[in-house]
């Protein structure tokens, strides 16, 4: 059975990045999704530990807030992709 969960990352800065963790959650078979923009708060469902969701998500340039990655300009730079390619869209 899913349990809800909530994990607050940085740098969701539009739909083009709440569509690249809906989609990324999605494939993990993750459910009810819900994505806060503004507060950069994701809630969802999932079945397995929460590392493996903060990982894929880090890994993505969606970093967990206050942990060491949020620092990385790198990271920053592969969430941008996103926000490009859903304003290309």
């Amino acid at each position: 059975m899913n349990t809800l969960q909530k994990i607050q990352v940085v740098n969701i800065k539009c739909w083009g990045c709440a569509n690249t963790v809906t989609k990324t959650l999605e494939s993990m078979w993750a459910t009810d999704i819900m994505i806060d923009i503004p507060t950069w708060t994701i809630k969802y469902s999932f079945n397995w530990d929460r590392n493996i969701v903060v990982e894929k998500l880090c890994s993505l340039g969606y970093p967990e807030v206050w942990s060491e990655a949020t620092k990385s300009f790198m990271r920053k730079a592969i969430s941008y992709t996103s926000c490009a390619i859903w304003k290309i869209k």
